[in-house]
């Protein structure tokens, strides 16, 4: 491939994938990561597909069970957010969340 060529096609997946989206990041998972995150795209799809006219998003408030997406996958498309019990009290709310902003794995 020329250069010029290879400018323009850099020049057109920036623009179709720019740095730190969601695009970018899928593009960049390894082979099987990616296998694992389409995977469970068809399935959510599916899911959804199955429940039309807003009944999904019922079926999520209602606490329906989600295809889930494995853990290091979705730790690398997305932020990791910590884990707090609907009963943790304050105290307790604000060590996990300290540790969790510090890496510190619970």
């Amino acid at each position: 491939m020329r250069r010029t060529e290879r400018r323009r096609l850099d020049a057109l997946v920036a623009i179709l994938r720019p740095a730190g989206s969601l695009a970018a990041r899928i593009a960049a998972l390894p082979d099987q990561q990616c296998a694992t995150y389409q995977d469970w795209q068809a399935r959510m799809s599916e899911w959804i597909a199955r429940r039309p006219n807003g009944q999904a998003y019922e079926a999520m408030i209602n606490g329906e069970e989600l295809p889930m997406l494995r853990r290091e996958v979705r730790a690398a498309l997305f932020q990791d957010v910590a884990n707090i019990s609907e009963t943790a009290k304050l105290g307790e709310v604000q060590t996990i969340y300290y540790d969790f902003a510090r890496g510190i794995a619970r």
